[in-house]
């Protein structure tokens, strides 16, 4: 009886929306399960690994396994003879749309040469793998599956130094120490390694016993910080605004920049800033510390105490503090955007110059962006326009303080119609993702649009993305003068001879302060009053 009267209770009670209560919604993305790592190293290295007293699982490198954060875990690892027991202590996981997988962005693990010979001569290797954030992105280009690894001073705090400059994934501890059986199975815990073949992993047989960084402290109103390690974004007008300096010159261009400038019919200059794209490519690096153990040891007193001490030779080849601690500018780390009363200008110097003739461009559905001609889509079409909508709402959602909407840059309008059902709706849009994104027209004040998309969603280190470019004139009066220019983040590499557009124009390339280029596109002629050019060009992911 007193079930059932509980049972009448519970449905009684109201639905209690969680905006009653000042609550933040739940984050749309969630951490992966796994980190997915993949060890490297010389020819003939082999790696063991264990999971409780279940029999070692032996693999020759290079190999990835799947990894739980929040755990260590004890490997052996051999190399032509040579072998020791590294410790590797997962802290974090990348946190992706649904529709992409953690397994194709692996942590490399890659053990070199200098890493043995370090070991074989009594030192202690660490290594902190974190994920690069994209405004602190060193501009140097890498290949599939390599790594940059940064050695630090003894004195340096690769925890410290790794959280400045990204999120921390992952550290390594190399040493020559042999651990008993016991301590093995002890510290490996079974169901905590997806290995190669598996399709799935047993539940975790203990509770995590590292912090994890992929659940921060949050305010519950707020809520919790949208990650920007994974994705890399691009175009729109972060920082200072462009505009003009009293000689007439564009300024405040700064990396990851795309706007448009044009003479309207009274003479006056205007700049526009187009969309933001955002692209998924997390890329690792990692910071080595090597730091040389105790040579000699003595007895002091009774109690069995322990003293280490280095040897004169080593002490007498340290250098001194302000020595060691010299240390170049902080830009060449990464690069930090500049406060907004700094402005450093100077002159630029052009790489290339180019006359573009014009030819033919199909951009695809980008082409029905700010024109009737979405009606004409098919239902297939409808529904892919639609998909695409509610990805760039996933990715691209502000999160603020809760009961408050704003709606910020570019807005995205999808419409799909199915016989007498017609379901619209309009999504705050701060980064464009695809080619098939409807942005609402601007206001009649600028006329002219631009729009900027990319031919894929996620992409990985060495792999080439196509961007495209729109502008259109949606006033009533012509244009003249039109340029377009599009300053590259630090992890993108402009394509030479890639640059295609429909009108001529005076194309340009020059160095940028992040270690990229700043694309300029001089568009010959008058833009007429709906009227459109159409810009295409390649970048190679660094």
């Amino acid at each position: 009886m007193s079930s059932l009267v509980l049972l009448v209770f519970a449905q009684a009670l109201p639905a209690v929306p969680t905006a009653r209560w000042g609550m933040a919604p739940l984050p749309a993305r969630a951490p992966s399960p796994l980190l997915y790592v993949r060890f490297a190293g010389p020819p003939g290295t082999r790696l063991t690994f264990y999971q409780g007293k279940a029999p070692p699982r032996p693999f020759d490198a290079p190999v990835a396994v799947g990894m739980r954060p929040g755990y260590c875990y004890r490997l052996r690892l051999e190399q032509n003879g040579v072998v020791v027991y590294p410790t590797l202590e997962i802290y974090g996981a990348l946190q992706l749309h649904p529709k992409l997988s953690a397994a194709d962005y692996p942590v490399p693990v890659n053990l070199s040469q200098a890493d043995f010979e370090a070991i074989s001569h009594g030192g202690m290797v660490t290594k902190v793998y974190y994920l690069e954030h994209p405004d602190k992105a060193l501009p140097r280009a890498t290949k599939p599956d390599e790594l940059l690894e940064i050695d630090l001073p003894r004195i340096g705090n690769l925890l410290q130094e790794a959280r400045r400059r990204g999120r921390v994934m992952a550290v390594l501890h190399l040493g020559q120490r042999e651990p008993p059986a016991d301590e093995l199975a002890a510290l490996n815990i079974p169901g905590t390694i997806l290995f190669p073949g598996d399709k799935s992993v047993a539940h975790a047989a203990a509770p995590p016993v590292l912090p994890l960084a992929v659940w921060p402290f949050f305010d519950p109103r707020v809520g919790p910080r949208k990650p920007e390690e994974e994705c890399l974004h691009d175009g729109g007008d972060r920082g200072l605004k462009a505009g003009f300096d009293t000689k007439g010159n564009l300024v405040n261009i700064d990396p990851e920049d795309t706007v448009a400038e044009w003479t309207d019919s009274t003479g006056r200059r205007h700049v526009v800033p187009s969309n933001r794209v955002c692209l998924c490519v997390p890329r690792y690096l990692a910071l080595r510390k090597i730091v040389p153990v105790a040579a000699t040891e003595g007895q002091l007193g009774p109690q069995a105490s322990v003293a280490s001490k280095r040897p004169d030779l080593f002490n007498g080849m340290q250098p001194i503090d302000q020595v060691r601690r010299t240390k170049g500018p902080l830009g060449l780390d990464g690069r930090q955007r500049p406060a907004e009363d700094t402005n450093v200008s100077r002159l630029a110097v052009i790489r290339q110059l180019k006359v573009l003739q014009a030819q033919q461009l199909n951009l695809g559905l980008v082409e029905l962006i700010g024109t009737k001609g979405v009606d004409t889509l098919r239902k297939d079409e409808k529904l892919v326009l639609l998909q695409a909508a509610q990805l760039v709402a996933d990715l691209a959602g502000l999160k603020g303080v809760a009961q408050m909407d704003n709606s910020v840059g570019t807005s995205v309008i999808a419409r799909v119609q199915g016989g007498s059902q017609v379901v619209e709706g309009s999504l705050s849009l701060r980064d464009l993702t695809a080619c098939c994104d409807l942005p609402v027209p601007l206001p009649p004040d600028k006329p002219l649009q631009l729009v900027k998309c990319a031919d894929k969603v996620a992409a990985k280190v060495g792999d080439l993305v196509t961007f495209s470019l729109k502008y259109t004139n949606l006033g009533v009066r012509p244009l003249t003068d039109v340029a377009v220019v599009d300053s590259l983040s630090g992890r993108l590499e402009y394509v030479e001879g890639s640059s295609k557009t429909d009108r001529e124009a005076v194309f340009t390339v020059r160095d940028n302060e992040a270690g990229s280029s700043v694309l300029r596109w001089e568009i010959s002629g008058t833009l007429q009053p709906g009227e459109s050019g159409r810009i295409q060009f390649q970048v190679r992911v660094r």
